[in-house]
Protein backbone atom coordinates (compact mmCIF):
# COMPACT_ATOMS: atom_id res chain seq x y z
CA UNK A 1 0.00 0.00 0.00
CA UNK A 2 1.21 3.79 -0.81
CA UNK A 3 1.91 6.54 1.50
CA UNK A 4 -0.86 8.26 0.25
CA UNK A 5 -3.31 5.74 0.60
CA UNK A 6 -2.60 5.14 4.31
CA UNK A 7 -2.70 9.12 4.53
CA UNK A 8 -6.77 9.12 2.68
CA UNK A 9 -7.80 5.79 5.54
CA UNK A 10 -6.52 7.85 7.99
CA UNK A 11 -8.20 10.75 7.27
CA UNK A 12 -11.68 8.85 7.44
CA UNK A 13 -10.76 6.85 10.90
CA UNK A 14 -9.84 10.62 12.07
CA UNK A 15 -13.33 12.40 10.90
CA UNK A 16 -15.48 9.52 12.16
CA UNK A 17 -13.97 9.22 15.33
CA UNK A 18 -14.95 13.01 15.48
CA UNK A 19 -18.46 12.29 14.62
CA UNK A 20 -19.02 9.81 16.97
CA UNK A 21 -17.72 12.10 19.58
CA UNK A 22 -20.27 14.66 18.35
CA UNK A 23 -23.33 11.90 18.19
CA UNK A 24 -22.30 10.82 22.01
CA UNK A 25 -21.82 14.16 23.52
CA UNK A 26 -25.83 14.93 21.85
CA UNK A 27 -26.92 12.35 23.61
CA UNK A 28 -25.36 12.80 26.79
CA UNK A 29 -27.20 16.52 26.50
CA UNK A 30 -30.75 15.13 26.04
CA UNK A 31 -30.08 12.27 28.81
CA UNK A 32 -29.01 15.17 30.84
CA UNK A 33 -32.16 17.17 29.46
CA UNK A 34 -34.57 14.71 30.47
CA UNK A 35 -33.43 14.31 34.13
CA UNK A 36 -33.45 18.06 34.69
CA UNK A 37 -36.96 18.08 33.50
CA UNK A 38 -39.75 17.94 35.88
CA UNK A 39 -41.91 15.26 34.65
CA UNK A 40 -45.82 15.99 34.94
CA UNK A 41 -46.57 15.10 38.55
CA UNK A 42 -43.41 16.27 39.80
CA UNK A 43 -44.58 19.73 38.34
CA UNK A 44 -45.97 22.01 41.11
CA UNK A 45 -49.75 22.36 40.98
CA UNK A 46 -51.56 25.26 39.62
CA UNK A 47 -53.29 27.28 42.05
CA UNK A 48 -56.75 26.35 42.42
CA UNK A 49 -58.39 29.35 44.76
CA UNK A 50 -59.57 32.60 43.91
CA UNK A 51 -58.93 35.68 45.99
CA UNK A 52 -62.48 37.39 46.32
CA UNK A 53 -63.23 40.83 48.44
CA UNK A 54 -65.67 39.75 51.02
CA UNK A 55 -67.01 41.25 54.24
CA UNK A 56 -69.09 40.36 57.04
CA UNK A 57 -72.65 41.24 57.10
CA UNK A 58 -75.29 41.13 60.10
CA UNK A 59 -78.89 41.25 60.07
CA UNK A 60 -80.43 44.57 61.22
CA UNK A 61 -84.28 45.07 62.22
CA UNK A 62 -85.51 47.28 59.31
CA UNK A 63 -89.36 48.70 59.30
CA UNK A 64 -90.05 49.62 55.62
CA UNK A 65 -93.08 52.87 55.20
CA UNK A 66 -95.50 51.74 52.60
CA UNK A 67 -96.27 55.65 50.95
CA UNK A 68 -99.84 55.19 49.08
CA UNK A 69 -101.18 58.20 46.52
CA UNK A 70 -104.60 59.03 48.11
CA UNK A 71 -107.16 61.74 48.36
CA UNK A 72 -109.49 62.43 50.74
CA UNK A 73 -113.33 61.84 50.85
CA UNK A 74 -116.76 62.21 52.69
CA UNK A 75 -117.81 59.47 54.92
CA UNK A 76 -121.03 59.39 53.19
CA UNK A 77 -122.81 61.74 50.93
CA UNK A 78 -126.30 61.40 50.55
CA UNK A 79 -129.14 62.85 47.70
CA UNK A 80 -131.99 64.00 49.21
CA UNK A 81 -135.33 63.50 47.04
CA UNK A 82 -138.71 64.30 47.44
CA UNK A 83 -141.00 61.52 48.17
CA UNK A 84 -143.59 63.55 47.37
CA UNK A 85 -144.86 66.02 44.65
CA UNK A 86 -145.25 69.50 45.22
CA UNK A 87 -143.80 73.39 45.40
CA UNK A 88 -141.17 74.25 47.13
CA UNK A 89 -142.29 76.76 50.26
CA UNK A 90 -138.87 77.18 52.22
CA UNK A 91 -134.99 76.23 52.41
CA UNK A 92 -134.37 77.06 56.04
CA UNK A 93 -130.80 75.60 55.14
CA UNK A 94 -128.25 77.57 52.95
CA UNK A 95 -125.98 75.69 50.95
CA UNK A 96 -122.00 75.41 53.15
CA UNK A 97 -124.42 75.38 56.23
CA UNK A 98 -124.07 72.71 58.74
CA UNK A 99 -126.83 70.54 59.72
CA UNK A 100 -128.00 68.42 62.68
CA UNK A 101 -129.39 65.05 61.85
CA UNK A 102 -133.46 66.25 61.51
CA UNK A 103 -132.89 69.23 60.59
CA UNK A 104 -135.33 70.55 57.95
CA UNK A 105 -133.26 71.26 54.65
CA UNK A 106 -136.54 71.65 51.80
CA UNK A 107 -140.21 72.40 52.72
CA UNK A 108 -142.83 71.75 50.04
CA UNK A 109 -146.43 73.33 50.28
CA UNK A 110 -148.85 71.55 52.58
CA UNK A 111 -152.13 71.75 49.65
CA UNK A 112 -154.61 69.44 50.48
CA UNK A 113 -152.47 67.21 52.60
CA UNK A 114 -154.07 68.54 55.89
CA UNK A 115 -158.00 68.10 54.69
CA UNK A 116 -156.80 64.74 53.49
CA UNK A 117 -155.49 64.03 57.49
CA UNK A 118 -158.71 65.57 58.50
CA UNK A 119 -161.33 63.53 56.47
CA UNK A 120 -159.22 59.74 57.41
CA UNK A 121 -159.42 61.26 60.94
CA UNK A 122 -163.28 61.91 60.89
CA UNK A 123 -163.82 58.31 59.31
CA UNK A 124 -161.70 56.67 62.03
CA UNK A 125 -164.10 58.40 64.48
CA UNK A 126 -167.38 56.94 62.91
CA UNK A 127 -165.88 53.55 62.32
CA UNK A 128 -165.38 53.50 66.21
CA UNK A 129 -168.48 54.87 67.30
CA UNK A 130 -170.12 52.10 64.98
CA UNK A 131 -167.66 48.98 66.17
CA UNK A 132 -168.50 49.71 70.13
CA UNK A 133 -172.77 49.68 69.01
CA UNK A 134 -172.02 46.60 67.71
CA UNK A 135 -170.16 45.27 70.59
CA UNK A 136 -173.26 46.56 73.01
CA UNK A 137 -176.10 45.04 70.71
CA UNK A 138 -173.84 41.50 70.79
CA UNK A 139 -174.15 41.77 74.26
CA UNK A 140 -177.94 42.06 74.67
CA UNK A 141 -178.05 39.08 71.64
CA UNK A 142 -179.03 40.98 69.21
CA UNK A 143 -175.69 41.69 66.59
CA UNK A 144 -173.84 38.54 65.19
CA UNK A 145 -170.55 37.87 65.13
CA UNK A 146 -170.00 38.79 61.63
CA UNK A 147 -171.58 41.87 62.01
CA UNK A 148 -168.87 42.97 64.69
CA UNK A 149 -165.85 41.18 62.22
CA UNK A 150 -166.82 43.55 59.99
CA UNK A 151 -167.17 46.65 61.94
CA UNK A 152 -163.77 46.17 63.43
CA UNK A 153 -162.13 45.78 60.25
CA UNK A 154 -163.62 48.85 59.22
CA UNK A 155 -162.33 50.47 62.04
CA UNK A 156 -158.73 48.94 61.45
CA UNK A 157 -158.69 50.37 57.64
CA UNK A 158 -159.76 53.61 58.58
CA UNK A 159 -157.15 53.84 61.22
CA UNK A 160 -154.55 52.69 58.40
CA UNK A 161 -155.54 55.23 56.20
CA UNK A 162 -155.35 58.21 58.89
CA UNK A 163 -151.48 56.83 59.55
CA UNK A 164 -150.62 57.21 55.52
CA UNK A 165 -151.94 60.75 55.08
CA UNK A 166 -150.13 61.52 58.08
CA UNK A 167 -146.57 59.78 56.85
CA UNK A 168 -147.40 61.84 53.39
CA UNK A 169 -148.35 65.48 55.35
CA UNK A 170 -144.68 64.82 57.14
CA UNK A 171 -143.35 64.03 53.71
CA UNK A 172 -143.49 67.56 52.97
CA UNK A 173 -140.59 68.37 55.32
CA UNK A 174 -137.63 66.80 53.68
CA UNK A 175 -135.06 66.42 56.68
CA UNK A 176 -131.44 65.74 56.92
CA UNK A 177 -130.60 62.31 57.77
CA UNK A 178 -127.49 62.75 59.71
CA UNK A 179 -125.42 66.06 61.13
CA UNK A 180 -123.06 67.10 57.94
CA UNK A 181 -123.10 70.14 55.10
CA UNK A 182 -125.04 71.24 52.88
CA UNK A 183 -122.88 70.37 49.65
CA UNK A 184 -125.27 71.44 46.90
CA UNK A 185 -128.99 72.72 46.68
CA UNK A 186 -130.71 72.85 43.48
CA UNK A 187 -133.80 73.89 44.19
CA UNK A 188 -135.37 77.18 44.89
CA UNK A 189 -137.92 78.39 46.46
CA UNK A 190 -141.61 78.24 43.94
CA UNK A 191 -140.16 75.28 42.19
CA UNK A 192 -142.15 72.81 41.76
CA UNK A 193 -140.75 68.97 42.66
CA UNK A 194 -141.92 65.72 41.63
CA UNK A 195 -141.40 62.81 43.01
CA UNK A 196 -137.89 61.33 43.59
CA UNK A 197 -135.86 65.01 42.53
CA UNK A 198 -133.01 66.09 44.48
CA UNK A 199 -133.55 68.92 46.98
CA UNK A 200 -129.92 68.98 48.28
CA UNK A 201 -126.97 66.79 48.92
CA UNK A 202 -125.75 66.11 52.33
CA UNK A 203 -122.26 65.32 53.03
CA UNK A 204 -120.86 63.88 55.99
CA UNK A 205 -117.01 64.68 56.74
CA UNK A 206 -116.38 63.26 60.42
CA UNK A 207 -114.68 61.07 59.94
CA UNK A 208 -113.15 61.86 56.48
CA UNK A 209 -112.18 59.43 54.70
CA UNK A 210 -108.18 58.98 52.97
CA UNK A 211 -108.90 56.65 49.84
CA UNK A 212 -106.23 54.76 47.38
CA UNK A 213 -105.22 52.07 45.52
CA UNK A 214 -102.68 49.37 46.48
CA UNK A 215 -100.77 47.05 44.07
CA UNK A 216 -101.51 43.83 44.66
CA UNK A 217 -97.33 43.58 46.02
CA UNK A 218 -98.16 45.60 48.90
CA UNK A 219 -101.88 44.31 49.70
CA UNK A 220 -100.68 41.63 51.88
CA UNK A 221 -99.26 44.10 54.37
CA UNK A 222 -102.42 46.39 55.23
CA UNK A 223 -105.11 45.48 57.56
CA UNK A 224 -107.52 47.02 59.04
CA UNK A 225 -107.45 48.62 62.41
CA UNK A 226 -103.82 49.60 60.65
CA UNK A 227 -102.71 53.14 62.14
CA UNK A 228 -101.38 55.78 59.48
CA UNK A 229 -100.63 58.63 58.75
CA UNK A 230 -101.91 61.19 55.93
CA UNK A 231 -100.04 63.47 54.32
CA UNK A 232 -102.27 66.42 52.87
CA UNK A 233 -101.72 68.60 49.71
CA UNK A 234 -102.66 71.90 52.17
CA UNK A 235 -99.96 70.71 54.30
CA UNK A 236 -101.70 69.03 57.28
CA UNK A 237 -100.14 66.16 58.90
CA UNK A 238 -103.12 63.67 60.67
CA UNK A 239 -103.53 60.14 62.02
CA UNK A 240 -106.03 57.51 61.56
CA UNK A 241 -106.63 53.59 61.17
CA UNK A 242 -107.82 51.83 58.13
CA UNK A 243 -111.03 50.46 57.85
CA UNK A 244 -111.56 48.83 55.14
CA UNK A 245 -109.29 46.57 52.57
CA UNK A 246 -110.74 45.79 49.05
CA UNK A 247 -110.94 42.12 48.89
CA UNK A 248 -111.09 42.54 44.61
CA UNK A 249 -108.86 44.52 42.25
CA UNK A 250 -109.77 46.62 39.75
CA UNK A 251 -110.99 45.29 37.03
CA UNK A 252 -109.02 47.97 34.89
CA UNK A 253 -106.15 48.99 37.38
CA UNK A 254 -105.60 45.66 38.89
CA UNK A 255 -104.93 47.34 42.02
CA UNK A 256 -107.20 47.07 45.44
CA UNK A 257 -108.73 49.89 47.09
CA UNK A 258 -108.26 50.57 50.58
CA UNK A 259 -110.02 53.41 52.86
CA UNK A 260 -108.60 54.88 56.36
CA UNK A 261 -110.62 57.45 58.50
CA UNK A 262 -109.28 60.22 60.36
CA UNK A 263 -111.03 62.48 63.35
CA UNK A 264 -112.20 65.84 61.49
CA UNK A 265 -114.79 66.85 64.45
CA UNK A 266 -114.51 70.88 62.90
CA UNK A 267 -114.77 70.04 59.82
CA UNK A 268 -111.92 72.22 58.92
CA UNK A 269 -110.47 69.47 56.36
CA UNK A 270 -112.36 69.11 53.01
CA UNK A 271 -113.07 66.70 50.78
CA UNK A 272 -111.41 66.17 46.94
CA UNK A 273 -107.38 66.92 48.44
CA UNK A 274 -104.41 65.22 47.17
CA UNK A 275 -102.74 63.10 50.11
CA UNK A 276 -100.11 60.33 50.91
CA UNK A 277 -100.89 57.47 53.25
CA UNK A 278 -97.75 56.24 55.22
CA UNK A 279 -98.32 53.14 56.61
CA UNK A 280 -94.83 51.51 58.39
CA UNK A 281 -95.01 47.79 58.56
CA UNK A 282 -93.62 45.74 61.06
CA UNK A 283 -90.41 45.31 62.11
CA UNK A 284 -88.62 42.36 60.47
CA UNK A 285 -84.49 41.41 60.42
CA UNK A 286 -83.37 42.21 57.18
CA UNK A 287 -79.34 42.97 55.70
CA UNK A 288 -78.25 46.49 53.99
CA UNK A 289 -76.39 45.46 50.42
CA UNK A 290 -75.26 47.45 47.41
CA UNK A 291 -77.76 46.95 44.98
CA UNK A 292 -74.83 46.41 42.52
CA UNK A 293 -74.16 42.99 44.45
CA UNK A 294 -77.71 41.67 43.69
CA UNK A 295 -77.49 39.15 40.31
CA UNK A 296 -79.61 36.16 38.68
CA UNK A 297 -78.66 32.37 38.91
CA UNK A 298 -79.52 30.34 36.09
CA UNK A 299 -83.52 30.51 36.89
CA UNK A 300 -83.67 33.92 36.97
CA UNK A 301 -83.84 34.36 40.69
CA UNK A 302 -82.12 37.62 42.31
CA UNK A 303 -79.83 36.42 45.09
CA UNK A 304 -76.21 37.33 46.09
CA UNK A 305 -72.66 35.24 46.92
CA UNK A 306 -71.76 34.37 50.42
CA UNK A 307 -68.84 32.45 51.81
CA UNK A 308 -69.75 29.62 53.76
CA UNK A 309 -67.56 27.87 57.26
CA UNK A 310 -65.62 25.55 53.69
CA UNK A 311 -64.70 28.88 52.37
CA UNK A 312 -66.95 27.98 49.11
CA UNK A 313 -69.12 30.26 47.40
CA UNK A 314 -72.97 29.86 47.81
CA UNK A 315 -75.82 31.43 46.06
CA UNK A 316 -78.40 32.95 48.28
CA UNK A 317 -81.80 33.96 46.91
CA UNK A 318 -83.29 36.82 48.45
CA UNK A 319 -86.39 39.30 48.63
CA UNK A 320 -86.22 42.82 48.17
CA UNK A 321 -88.29 44.92 50.54
CA UNK A 322 -86.86 48.20 50.68
CA UNK A 323 -84.53 50.57 49.96
CA UNK A 324 -82.58 53.83 51.49
CA UNK A 325 -79.68 55.95 50.24
CA UNK A 326 -76.90 53.20 51.69
CA UNK A 327 -78.49 50.56 49.22
CA UNK A 328 -81.33 47.66 49.43
CA UNK A 329 -82.66 46.01 52.13
CA UNK A 330 -83.45 42.00 51.34
CA UNK A 331 -84.56 38.80 53.59
CA UNK A 332 -83.12 35.27 52.69
CA UNK A 333 -79.85 35.36 54.25
CA UNK A 334 -78.70 34.20 57.54
CA UNK A 335 -78.43 36.48 60.30
CA UNK A 336 -74.90 36.47 60.07
CA UNK A 337 -72.66 35.65 56.73
CA UNK A 338 -69.79 36.61 54.75
CA UNK A 339 -70.91 38.36 51.18
CA UNK A 340 -68.29 38.69 48.40
CA UNK A 341 -68.22 42.18 47.59
CA UNK A 342 -65.43 42.16 44.82
CA UNK A 343 -64.94 39.06 41.86
CA UNK A 344 -68.17 37.07 42.49
CA UNK A 345 -69.02 37.51 38.78
CA UNK A 346 -65.57 35.36 38.58
CA UNK A 347 -66.68 32.28 40.86
CA UNK A 348 -69.54 29.78 40.62
CA UNK A 349 -71.74 27.63 43.24
CA UNK A 350 -69.45 25.31 45.86
CA UNK A 351 -65.74 26.71 44.16
CA UNK A 352 -63.56 27.09 46.91
CA UNK A 353 -62.35 30.74 47.35
CA UNK A 354 -59.77 32.65 49.69
CA UNK A 355 -61.67 35.73 50.95
CA UNK A 356 -59.61 38.96 51.92
CA UNK A 357 -61.84 40.71 54.52
CA UNK A 358 -62.37 44.40 53.63
CA UNK A 359 -62.18 45.12 57.40
CA UNK A 360 -58.26 44.59 56.49
CA UNK A 361 -57.64 45.80 53.38
CA UNK A 362 -55.46 49.06 53.07
CA UNK A 363 -56.47 49.43 49.78
CA UNK A 364 -60.08 51.72 49.72
CA UNK A 365 -60.64 52.43 46.01
CA UNK A 366 -63.98 52.62 44.61
CA UNK A 367 -65.17 48.85 43.19
CA UNK A 368 -65.69 51.09 39.99
CA UNK A 369 -61.78 51.82 39.51
CA UNK A 370 -60.41 48.12 40.60
CA UNK A 371 -58.93 46.34 37.61
CA UNK A 372 -61.19 43.47 36.17
CA UNK A 373 -59.61 40.30 35.10
CA UNK A 374 -60.33 37.85 32.97
CA UNK A 375 -62.52 35.03 33.18
CA UNK A 376 -59.80 32.57 33.63
CA UNK A 377 -57.68 34.70 36.06
CA UNK A 378 -58.53 35.77 39.70
CA UNK A 379 -60.02 38.97 40.35
CA UNK A 380 -57.36 41.64 41.08
CA UNK A 381 -57.68 42.97 44.38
Amino acid sequence: MSSLQQIKENKNYHSAAIILVLLLLWMASGLFGEEDKPTASEQPAAKANYSVRAKQISAQPYSSQLRIAAQTEANRSVNMRAEVSGQVTSLPVAKGARVDSGDVICQLATEDRQLQVDQALALVNKATLEYDAALQLNNSGFQSKTVIATKKSNLETAKANLQRRRIDLGKINIRAPFAGVIDSRPVEIGDLMQRGDVCATVLDFDPLIVAGQVAGTHIKRIQAGDKITALLLTGEQVQGQVRFVASRSDNLTRTFRIEAEVNNPDNLLHSGISADILLAAPAVMAHSISSSLLSLDDAGNIGVRIIDAQSRVQFKNVTFIGDDSQGVWVVGLPEQCTLITVGGEYVSADQQVSAVMETSLTDKKPIAQQKKSPPDQPAEL
